[in-house]
């Protein structure tokens, strides 16, 4: 998807977001909190997770993949007690 992309933005010290923007528009974000090299390694698996589903077959438009696989990784990041 040429469209979409999966970036990281610091918001202060040890606090990011990952966000996704289709379009150049801002579609969904999901705060993180750690250290920079954290961050950078959670920012890969996110664009790679998000990527493989926004092109699956799987039915729904990109942006309700995107937001399913968000709520997935907060729910992972939950239960890891992040």
């Amino acid at each position: 998807m040429n469209h979409l992309r999966v970036d990281l933005e610091e918001i202060a010290p040890g606090e990011f977001f990952i966000t996704t923007r289709l379009h150049d528009q801002k579609i969904a974000s999901l705060y993180l909190s750690g250290d920079r090299q954290y961050a950078d390694e959670f920012l890969e698996v996110a664009r790679r997770r998000i990527l493989l589903n926004v092109a699956s077959d799987e039915p729904g438009g990109p942006l309700g993949k995107v937001l399913q696989e968000l709520i997935r990784m907060r729910q992972s990041l939950q239960a890891s007690g992040e």
